[in-house]
């Protein structure tokens, strides 16, 4: 099967082929899957950073291309020429993947959805470049809308809030909460204490520790991103069940 990537600024993976069936997760753009099969105006794909398999629309799916860059703002605006005070012609998300065409001063050119466009450098880092404080890429999120599937500073749960930050630094990592409380690797460790990048488990709900105290995460409750203390966080949602440590 040929590799294909997410065209558009994000792709909705939905459960049936349907719109109002259930938001599963998101893909962002750039990101690389296969076609499974097809039904009307609907791919069934598979994605290849997680295995995550669902419905998306196929008007959002585009040829592989070679990508240089990445998206490391929450958000950014693609104008039509190198000048804030064009025409927006786009927006993309944090580790949204581009290639980066050439460079005018402090802009970068590239082609998205077969329109040349302008984006600041600034906003944008080069795909090589390691980066390890994952933690702190979540906390980028904080006030972030909370919404179930979601993946960018416009709608976010619990587990993507924790996938994306991870992948933005090169980690694969599991998309439901229930896969990732069981996932172990080289960089997953059960543990007994607590530190910052800890994963706190409950049944169905994680969190990230900035500290031996506070965690992040994206909840119904706050409606959003927010940090609390997690003794308060204990009272609400209940005993943590898991312990796990990132060590990147």
């Amino acid at each position: 099967m040929m590799e294909k990537e997410i065209k558009s600024q994000f792709a909705n993976v939905r459960s049936k082929p349907i719109h109002n069936s259930i938001l599963e997760t998101q893909l962002i753009h750039g990101e690389k899957l296969v076609i499974l099969s097809n039904k009307n105006d609907w791919s069934y794909i598979c994605s290849n950073q997680d295995n995550y398999k669902g419905w998306i629309k196929t008007n959002q799916i585009g040829h592989k291309t070679i990508k240089t860059h990445k998206i490391k703002e929450l958000s950014t605006y693609v104008f039509s020429k190198p000048d804030h005070k064009s025409r927006v012609i786009n927006k993309l998300f944090l580790n949204s993947k581009i290639k980066v065409e050439s460079f005018y001063g402090s802009w970068a050119k590239l082609i998205i959805q077969d329109k040349v466009g302008f984006l600041h450098r600034n906003s944008i880092i080069n795909l090589d470049k390691e980066e390890k404080d994952w933690v702190s890429i979540c906390l980028k999120f904080q006030n972030a809308p909370y919404l179930w599937g979601g993946k960018t500073c416009e709608g976010i749960d619990c587990s993507g809030l924790v996938q994306l930050s991870l992948q933005y630094c090169g980690i694969k990592f599991p998309r439901n909460t229930n896969e990732q409380s069981k996932f172990v690797s080289n960089f997953v460790h059960q543990t007994k204490s607590i530190s910052k990048g800890t994963l706190i488990f409950w049944d169905g709900h994680v969190g990230v520790m900035i500290n031996e105290t506070e965690v992040v995460h994206s909840n119904m409750y706050h409606l959003g991103v927010h940090i609390e203390k997690l003794s308060n966080t204990i009272k609400r949602v209940g005993k943590v069940q898991k312990l796990k440590q990132i060590k990147i």
